[in-house]
């Protein structure tokens, strides 16, 4: 598989027969409960992020499974104490990033396969009463000059135009492509597919720019300049943190801008999972290598790097084996996960408490991943009030993924 291909660390992964439906221990610092496990065919298997809506429901995606075998739309409403699981939609291309709301409460998102032309798509999913409408906005085309394999969720942007990236695009010329293959696009389309809309914003060139923009949806500012990392790439080849700005007055093109090369003596390497905006608009993300080679959180301010958190400075922490991804609530508290290490070395959720007065970011485990409640979490989890809602991509009760919260 193309994305597995292309990156430096494994997946540590493997199955566990324990089924726990709650889990309060010592490997946890709060309270651990699943919420659903899911069950491949029938629901879907290895979900990846959760987003909420204002009705508090939780809607998310899974990679494989369902009645078409290439994934599903899922949604989690609760109703008293007891948590509701329905599938929206059975796709047939493979999801791996989330959902995007819109203002009617239709989704967006994408497949990485599937397709006219087999190389992803870009669809709507419309409430219809008690059904879903599920359209496809756009098929990428390789042949055509186009990306293909969207692998990360959808943005608006300031315009309300859709946002997103591709994991590789095929140049139309033989030679151009020998020399230039597949390092991924930045693209642009309507909310309602019109074809005059979809745009290709940026073109990855490998070496100076980047290569692979991973799984992490693109940030956006209110100027409308999007932010992402490559995992690959850039003058180290460690990957990059990259800026686009919209056209000025008389420009039509965007302009991209490297904001910083990975990979540095004692920096973060291969920055997978994008990156997210604190209130002051410095970004934060989670690379899967760092000082003890386990991973990194790190803050970008500008083009200034700083790395926070240096994981296995601590007993039991987290280890990006291939994965790693944070978000960060109103008091500046970063919270993610690791798809490796812990105290059972299935995965960590952890927190990250900025320093009152200057000093050194402190790290806490806030919960251990073991296969009966889930392991190898691929995506942050998401804070609403006090608690933290996410999924594992593998174990719980089946083993094919886990909807989790926990309130540390």
């Amino acid at each position: 598989m193309f994305l597995g291909v292309q990156r430096k660390h494994l997946l540590r992964a493997g199955l566990g027969s324990l089924a726990l439906a709650l889990m309060t221990s010592a490997a946890s610092a709060g309270s651990y409960k699943v919420l659903h496990d899911f069950a491949g065919v029938s629901d879907g298997q290895q979900p990846s992020e959760l987003v909420a809506d204002g009705a508090g429901r939780l809607y998310g995606t899974t990679f494989e499974g369902g009645s078409q075998g290439g994934g599903t739309v899922f949604r989690l409403t609760k109703t008293g104490k007891t948590w509701t699981v329905e599938t929206l939609a059975n796709l047939t291309g493979g999801v791996q990033g989330g959902v995007l709301i819109g203002p009617s409460g239709e989704l967006y998102g994408t497949t990485k396969f599937g397709g006219s032309f087999s190389s992803g798509t870009v669809w709507r999913l419309d409430p219809n009463g008690a059904t879903w409408t599920l359209t496809t906005l756009h098929a990428f085309n390789p042949t055509g000059g186009d990306g293909f394999y969207p692998s990360a969720g959808l943005v608006f942007g300031k315009d309300g135009l859709i946002y997103g990236t591709t994991m590789g695009q095929q140049p139309q010329d033989g030679q151009q492509a020998q020399q230039n293959p597949m390092y991924g696009t930045v693209f642009s389309i309507s909310p309602s597919g019109d074809a005059s809309e979809y745009a290709l914003l940026h073109v990855f060139g490998g070496t100076d720019d980047g290569q692979f923009p991973g799984l992490g949806r693109l940030a956006v500012d209110k100027q409308g300049v999007l932010t992402g990392t490559t995992e690959l790439g850039g003058t180290l080849s460690d990957g990059t943190a990259f800026q686009l700005t919209p056209p000025r007055k008389h420009q039509t093109a965007w302009s991209e801008t490297v904001l910083h090369d990975f990979g540095a003596l004692g920096d973060a390497v291969g920055p997978f999972t994008g990156l997210v905006r604190g209130l002051d608009g410095t970004l934060y993300g989670c690379a899967t290598w760092g000082k003890n080679g386990i991973g990194a959180v790190y803050s970008l301010n500008g083009t200034s790097e700083k790395v926070l958190y240096n994981f296995g400075d601590q007993a039991n922490d987290p280890n990006a084996a291939s994965i790693c991804a944070v978000t960060i609530d109103k008091t500046g508290t970063i919270y993610g996960t690791a798809n490796g290490g812990g105290a059972n070395a299935k995965g960590a959720l952890f927190q990250i408490t900025p320093p009152a007065g200057g000093g050194t970011w402190s790290e806490t485990v806030l919960h251990s991943f073991g296969a009966g409640d889930g392991q190898s979490p691929s995506a942050a989890p998401l804070k609403r009030g006090k608690m933290l809602y996410g999924t594992t991509t593998l174990g719980g009760a089946g083993g094919d993924g886990a909807v989790y919260v926990l309130k540390p």
